[in-house]
């Protein structure tokens, strides 16, 4: 699925990236002689050409090398390749590291947040591998060029591809396929895989009162069912598929599932975001809103088609703005 959204810089707030703002951070360019040059870390090796691209130089963002850019110039078309380090895992850390990524370049480029960044979001799914690694790729044009990034869940590990043109014509999809099929990302997961136990992380906010505590206790309980269910144990060494649609759902299902507001004291608001749940899936629009949330990262089964046109019809009779059992117990496998 690709989906456009409008992407703004909140106040550009220093406080989100203060190495931007405040101090220069650490960059080491490295001169490569070699054919392939392997990230000591992980093995990971970035060969010397991919088609008509030419590796140019290796960037260190750390004093270890953990955390490195190697760049690749194709004439008209500048293209860098990432490996970075992410040690805690949690469900959405892809999509919450994506759109950090994302707001960088936004304040790099000075984009006017009151104009914001039109960016077209797709999911990759890579499912031949052994991990079927999980992706998302966003597409934007400022400053007179045209770019794309693409991040990649690999454990411990995110694979990261950027590539820019100021051609507006160029297939910057078709590039983007070319470069990632010249790296092995699975050995980022294999050299430091994450656990194969999911655990759950209840947020003292989720406290607020029993309906809510059981709700979100229900809905995290219902993931985990899924995944036991659904999902190879070592897929899970790559990330928690937090991107399917069927995971997300079967989430909201559970809560309603054991949403007693009779019987469980409750706060005014918990009861109206649950009567609001239980009115969306009423009228048979949960796998839309929940594609709408999440600015299209989601995986959408083959066959399954959405009315988006009735569920913007129905919500714009049914407004609703408040929190839909958001980050109250993110799920984890460290």
């Amino acid at each position: 699925m690709r989906k456009t959204v409008l992407l703004f810089l909140i106040a550009l707030i220093p406080s989100l990236f203060p190495s931007l703002c405040y101090s220069q951070p650490y960059m080491k360019k490295i001169k490569v002689k070699e054919e392939i040059y392997v990230h000591s870390k992980t093995g990971f090796e970035f060969p010397k050409e991919i088609g008509s691209f030419n590796r140019g130089f290796v960037v260190a963002f750390d004093k270890g090398k953990e955390n490195i850019g190697v760049t690749y110039d194709g004439g008209s078309t500048q293209a860098t390749v990432y490996v970075s380090k992410s040690d805690f895992s949690y469900e959405d850390r892809l999509k919450d590291q994506f759109f950090e990524k994302l707001r960088s370049i936004m304040y790099v480029w000075n984009t006017n947040p009151i104009d914001g960044l039109k960016v077209d979001i797709s999911c990759i799914s890579m499912p031949s591998g052994k991990y079927n690694l999980q992706g998302l790729s966003g597409k934007f044009a400022a400053n007179d060029k045209q770019s794309l990034i693409s991040m990649y869940e690999c454990g411990h590990w995110m694979f990261q591809i950027r590539i820019s043109d100021s051609n507006l014509e160029t297939n910057l999809d078709s590039l983007e396929v070319q470069l990632r099929s010249a790296f092995n990302p699975e050995c980022l997961v294999s050299s430091n895989p994450l656990g194969e136990k999911i655990q759950m992380n209840v947020q003292p906010a989720a406290l607020a009162d029993s309906l809510l505590t059981v709700s979100v206790m229900a809905q995290a309980l219902a993931k985990i069912a899924w995944v036991q269910n659904n999902v190879d144990p070592v897929q899970l060494q790559a990330g928690i598929p937090s991107m399917n649609l069927e995971y997300q759902l079967y989430g909201i299902e559970g809560a309603l599932a054991f949403a007693l507001e009779d019987r469980v004291s409750s706060s005014e608001s918990t009861r109206a975001m649950i009567g609001y749940l239980k009115a969306v899936k009423k009228a048979g629009y949960l796998e839309e809103m929940l594609s709408e949330r999440r600015n299209g990262c989601i995986i959408i089964p083959e066959g399954t088609v959405l009315d988006y046109d009735g569920y913007h019809k129905w919500a714009k009779d049914h407004p609703y703005n408040g929190n839909l059992l958001d980050g109250y117990a993110p799920l984890s496998n460290e």
